[in-house]
């Protein structure tokens, strides 16, 4: 008889080494099942800036909140608001202004250019 525990463990370390094995890297299929980090707002929104085997550049959005995550060198970067660094986000939304929707620029969540124009 096969102990079900030792097989649990067994398909959980199993499953640990593929998600090492893949890391954080996103894949559009994930967006199936992300969820804003904030509000569990789903689904969210995808902007893709650049892609080769897996999206490089881009952000993803909760519409609920209005809140952005990059995506920087294929990790979204899906932190709660006391964790995200005004001085990394901020440089991402002057690179990508071309591409990132009005709305994220200008009232996007933790941080947007508007904020940064009204301290300068």
């Amino acid at each position: 008889m096969i102990d079900t525990r030792v097989l649990s463990k067994a398909v959980y370390f199993s499953w640990l080494l593929v998600l090492q094995a893949d890391r954080s890297r996103l894949k559009r299929k994930l967006m199936d099942i992300l969820a804003c980090p904030v509000d569990k707002f789903y689904p969210l929104e995808l902007q893709v800036f650049e892609e080769k085997e897996e999206i490089t550049s881009g952000v993803i959005i909760c519409p609920k909140c209005n809140r952005w995550y990059p995506i920087i060198d294929e990790i979204p970067h899906m932190l709660p608001d006391d964790l995200r660094e005004e001085g990394e986000d901020l440089p991402f939304l002057q690179q990508w202004k071309d591409k990132i929707p009005k709305k994220t620029l200008q009232e996007g969540k933790p941080f947007n250019l508007d904020t940064d124009r009204q301290r300068s």
